[in-house]
């Protein structure tokens, strides 16, 4: 009969093994390295993992290094029960493993390992991130979550052991092994004086029986598994344990929440401190508005109305909100000739901007204003006429950091928050804007990239291409892999505004603008390279139906909360 070059452990079985095992280890180094920075580094994980290829993003190779480190290592196994092991018959003969049973083995213990994998790596995640067990686990697709990833998990790791148990032989009963032995001893005495046993000497002791020897290598066999289930223990508990110290002794720091508010300035100040109040209650630790230059210097570059400014500066602070001036406008004595009569004309010069930047810090640091965002929406020709301009907006980003830097150094420098705008020769999308600022030298001028990524009518977690939130590091090229590129993966992202219209022509109701809010700060929470969550706006200002921008509030125009209040002030909470 033609023998199984497999099972007789021939060069090409063993070739194939080994090759197995290798492969198995490599996919399964390169997918505990994407855990890692999923970890410790999530910004990295729209990433290309290498260089070389450079549309493979480090989260989808984790996920095919995964799955091939559970082939090659299953394979492994098939291969190395059919050259090896052995299970005893019913007649106590040995006979090599079938390949049923090789195959439930391998598939058992692949399993086993992959599943435990699984679960240590999503309870480190869970202690570093507690909001990730409500997330996908994967950016391929919204189900499942990381906390039904996990239980599952833990439920294959149970059963696969139970399996492990159930078809490896177990050690015979202590009755039979001690029947096998006398009848061996029996055996022995009565052919000591045969032609075989002659020469030996009778206190020698007795060969084992074939029984015994089945016995031994199945304690043998048992006492392997049990010592590789201890030293796998111990291992895992040990980095998880090391991982939980330093995540107690190294806390990471808090993002942000924040309310974007264009119309806080206009108002009264008791207005101003009602409102201060109640954002305070649910949880709004920052306020973000215009420090807008064609309102301060409309009159003349020797001339400064800072009387609505400071007051609105006034009513955050003494609240102990912190806030985020937004550097912006231009008066017409100071724009460009050729944008004096558009909608938003744009500074003349880097020089001039800069001295109004340095301004604005100067007056405002000493009350506390440490956050400066330079302009809104630059990508934007509603924002920078007549058209979106990345080379002049650098410009200005430059000479404004350098000057603010001037006045405090320890100030937070933010690029302007960038619209969900499509490149249309008008306006720039955000990524392509974004890409344009470091070829025209932004890198090293800001501390903070803002970034506005609306996402409705879907919800954050719904991935589409043309979502911003999908965006920010889903898609690829994304803004987080822009980053990346240029040297800026742990440079945060700075959401300096977010919401959904609850009416107008692209208003999505009143539990759609819930939910996204929601989403959004779980989101926030669980991402460690997003430094703040800016939510667009407080109330309505109007209600026109034909103007979606107006519908963003928390409160609706007559001061009634919408569901998003109540939600807003749940997940803060």
């Amino acid at each position: 009969m033609r023998s199984h070059p497999i099972a007789d452990g021939t060069a090409r079985g063993l070739a194939l093994e080994a090759l197995a095992t290798g492969l198995a280890y490599a996919a399964g180094l390169c997918w505990a390295s994407v855990c890692l920075l999923a970890s410790f580094a999530p910004a990295e994980l729209s990433a290309p993992y290498w260089d070389g290829l450079p549309g493979l993003r480090s989260d989808t190779c984790g996920i095919v290094a995964f799955f091939a480190a559970g082939i090659c290592f299953g394979v492994a196994e098939y291969l190395r029960s059919r050259r090896g092991q052995r299970a005893p018959s019913v007649a106590g003969r040995e006979r090599p493993a079938g390949r049923a049973r090789a195959s439930a083995l391998a598939a058992s213990k692949t399993a086993a390992i992959l599943a435990s994998g699984l679960v240590v790596y999503l309870s480190i995640n869970a202690v570093v991130h507690p909001a990730t067990l409500g997330l996908p686990a994967t950016h391929l697709a919204s189900w499942p979550n990381e906390g039904t990833l996990r239980v599952a998990a833990l439920l294959l790791c149970v059963c696969s052991v139970a399996a492990l148990r159930y078809l490896r032989p177990g050690r015979p009963r202590r009755r039979h092994r001690r029947m096998a032995a006398i009848a061996s001893s029996v055996a022995w005495g009565m052919d000591q004086d045969s032609p075989l046993t002659s020469g030996m000497d009778p206190g020698m002791a007795p060969p084992r029986s074939q029984p015994e020897r089945a016995s031994r290598t199945a304690r043998v066999r048992a006492n392997a598994v049990t010592r590789f289930w201890l030293v796998t223990t111990i291992i895992l508990g040990a980095g998880g344990l090391l991982v939980i110290a330093v995540v107690i002794l190294f806390p990471p720091s808090a993002p942000r929440y924040g309310m974007a508010d264009p119309y806080f300035v206009g108002e009264t100040a008791g207005t101003q401190a009602s409102q201060v109040a109640a954002m305070k209650a649910i949880g709004i630790t920052s306020l973000r508005f215009d420090a807008d230059w064609a309102s301060v210097q409309h009159a003349g570059p020797r001339m400064f109305d800072w009387a609505q400014l400071d007051q609105a500066v006034n009513s955050a602070r003494t609240a102990g909100l912190s806030v985020d001036l937004t550097i912006t406008g231009c008066p017409t004595w100071a724009a460009s000739e050729s944008t004096r009569g558009d909608p938003s004309p744009t500074p003349a010069s880097p020089a001039l901007y800069a001295r109004w930047a340095a301004d604005v810090a100067a007056r405002y640091s000493p009350m506390g204003v440490n956050t400066f965002e330079i302009w809104n929406e630059p990508n934007n020709a509603l924002f920078w006429s007549p058209k979106a301009n990345p080379s002049a907006y650098t410009a200005d980003l430059v000479a404004a950091y350098s000057a603010i830097k001037a006045v405090d150094p320890s100030a937070l420098v933010i690029s302007g928050g960038l619209a969900p705008e499509p490149t249309d020769g008008t306006n720039m999308s955000a990524i392509d804007f974004l890409k344009a600022m470091y070829a025209n030298g932004a890198k090293g001028s800001f501390d903070a990239l803002g970034y506005h990524p609306y996402s409705f009518p879907a919800l954050p977690r719904t991935y589409e291409p043309w979502s911003a939130w999908s965006q920010m590091a889903r898609t690829h090229p994304s803004i987080r892999s822009v980053m990346a590129s240029n040297g800026d993966s742990g440079k945060p992202i700075w959401i300096t505004e977010f919401g959904a219209p609850t009416g107008g022509p692209r208003g999505v109701g009143a539990a759609a603008q819930a939910a996204a809010l929601s989403q959004a700060i779980a989101d926030t929470k669980a991402t460690s390279w997003i430094g703040a969550l800016y939510m667009y706006t407080w109330q309505d200002k109007n209600t026109d139906p034909g103007a979606h921008q107006e519908w963003f509030g928390l409160l609706t125009a007559g001061g009634s909360r919408k569901p998003a209040y109540g939600e807003v002030a749940r997940s803060l909470g």
